[in-house]
């Protein structure tokens, strides 16, 4: 008999199933305290400790081939969602990097094309726009682009103050110039009115102020951002 058989025989009992029979009649087998038999000193207890179970060879081969399923379904995947977001994080950098450069290369360029401005004399102005300028009204157009808002500082005679509100406020002065010229109307912010009210027609008058627009029916040259340099005399 098997030993892990008679174990499981003699679980309970006070007899030995394999030294029964060879003791004398009538002697009773006994169970020791540590579980073994008094004659053949047999281990009756029942073995607790747990089967081991071998597997076979197509139950290993399937399980190699779980694990080999397991590796493609979940170990790229996720190195590839790794990667996807490391790639989205790089792409975000440089779209940010690249709206930063070029809003500060924007600024960068205004301040250029502000210092770069250099002030525009009135002769010349007169030459290019005036009565006597040898160009075409559509030439004057096309060439004025690139004179809008340049910054003038000139002197000249007052001809007209206008304390209206608003655009209303504003002075005419005439330029000294041996060729034919263009009178130039500056409009003034509400905050000189009460200096403007002290002028008088005649007055020689420095100023300065940004080329707004010219016109070409009136020959009027239109400055805004007025300002007055010392005081008229």
């Amino acid at each position: 008999m098997p030993v892990s058989d008679l174990r499981a025989y003699s679980s309970g009992m006070s007899e030995c199933p394999l030294c029964d029979k060879s003791v004398p009649d009538g002697e009773k087998v006994t169970v020791t305290e540590g579980g073994r038999c008094s004659v053949c000193g047999l281990d009756l207890t029942p073995d607790s400790r747990p089967t081991e179970y071998e597997q076979t060879e197509g139950e290993r081969a399937r399980m190699a081939e779980l694990q080999r399923l397991h590796r493609i379904a979940y170990g790229p995947q996720s190195q590839s969602v790794k990667m996807t977001k490391v790639k989205g994080f790089l792409a975000l950098t440089i779209i940010v990097c690249i709206l930063v450069y070029a809003y500060a290369w924007n600024q960068h360029s205004k301040r250029n094309q502000s210092s770069n401005r250099i002030e525009v004399t009135y002769r010349t102005f007169n030459i290019m726009f005036g009565p006597s300028s040898p160009l075409s009204d559509d030439e004057k157009l096309e060439e004025f682009k690139y004179w809008r808002m340049s910054p003038v500082a000139w002197k000249g005679k007052v001809t007209y103050v206008n304390l209206g509100k608003g655009d209303d406020l504003y002075v005419t002065v005439k330029q000294a110039s041996r060729l034919s010229s263009s009178d130039v109307l500056i409009r003034f912010e509400e905050k000189w009115r009460d200096s403007l009210e002290d002028l008088k027609v005649g007055q020689a008058l420095r100023y300065r102020g940004k080329v707004a627009e010219f016109d070409r029916g009136t020959s009027f040259i239109t400055l805004k951002e007025g300002a007055m340099i010392g005081e008229p005399r």
